[in-house]
């Protein structure tokens, strides 16, 4: 067996490992949340999310791959990346938070624009996540990933639980997302040591590349999540969260069983 190949299986069998671990937390605190939230909780922060994620997907720099496929990147590489990827995040999370008030005038509920301005931080701490992670995908190295994957749903979790339990509240969602997310930053940094600089070169390399994956990132989230806006304005956030929570069900065996391979 070649090292390549056995670094494969081995990549495979801890992508594995950590998506069965990782979607057993979620399907558990699925469960429990159900049982201390209304569905109209659900489909509140899912509409948010839908928002979030077309926003998010519309501006997708795509620097993971550009890196990877780069044949030599250098310190200067990450940080240019780690810096363009930072100002997207911080510019995202603005303009989503501008976008609050009108969303929650359009989908006839105020809670939104809280929820909204809250998740837009989501984004700008998941911009500043380390850019050298991709190095650990080119050497086939994938022990890391569980590590990042498993603690950050872990926390996320906990945290959303211990505020469902406690204060019966949609913001046991939003705050588990922020705190799941500003894990995997800081986790991000323990895993590969990286000190980033803000650092404007190699921005043609970063666009001339990206360009051609955008077009189509935006066609498919269109595609897959305009059915979740349209539910959560014509028949209400309660339904929304039923469809949501249902459609994460349905997809689910397949997603995770594709999952190793994608990643490899």
């Amino acid at each position: 067996m070649s090292s390549i190949t056995g670094r494969l299986i081995k990549g495979s069998m801890w992508l594995s490992l950590s998506r069965a671990i990782v979607n057993g937390l979620a399907t558990l605190s699925t469960f429990v949340l159900a049982w201390y939230l209304s569905p109209a909780d659900f489909g509140l922060v899912a509409l948010a999310t839908t928002m979030l994620l077309i926003v998010t997907t519309v501006t997708e720099l795509s620097l993971t791959q550009a890196l990877i496929r780069h044949e030599a990147p250098t310190e200067s590489h990450f940080s240019a990346a780690w810096t363009l990827n930072a100002t997207r995040g911080l510019i995202l999370c603005l303009f989503f938070a501008a976008c609050a008030w009108p969303a929650s005038v359009v989908y006839e509920d105020p809670r939104l624009f809280g929820v909204m301005v809250a998740l837009g931080f989501s984004v700008l701490l998941g911009s500043m996540t380390n850019p050298r992670l991709i190095m650990l995908q080119r050497k086939l190295i994938f022990w890391q990933e569980f590590v990042l994957s498993v603690s950050q749903k872990f926390v996320g979790v906990v945290v959303a639980v211990a505020i469902a339990i406690i204060f019966h509240s949609y913001w046991a969602l939003v705050v588990g997302t922020l705190v799941s997310q500003a894990t995997y930053l800081v986790t991000s940094y323990l895993v590969v040591p990286f000190r980033p600089r803000i650092v404007f070169k190699h921005m043609r390399e970063f666009f001339s590349f990206s360009a051609w994956l955008t077009a189509g990132q935006i066609v498919n989230t269109l595609n897959w999540r305009f059915d979740h806006l349209l539910i959560g304005k014509v028949l209400g956030n309660a339904q929304l969260g039923y469809y949501t929570f249902g459609s994460n069900l349905a997809r689910l065996p397949t997603r995770e069983a594709t999952a190793p391979l994608t990643q490899t």
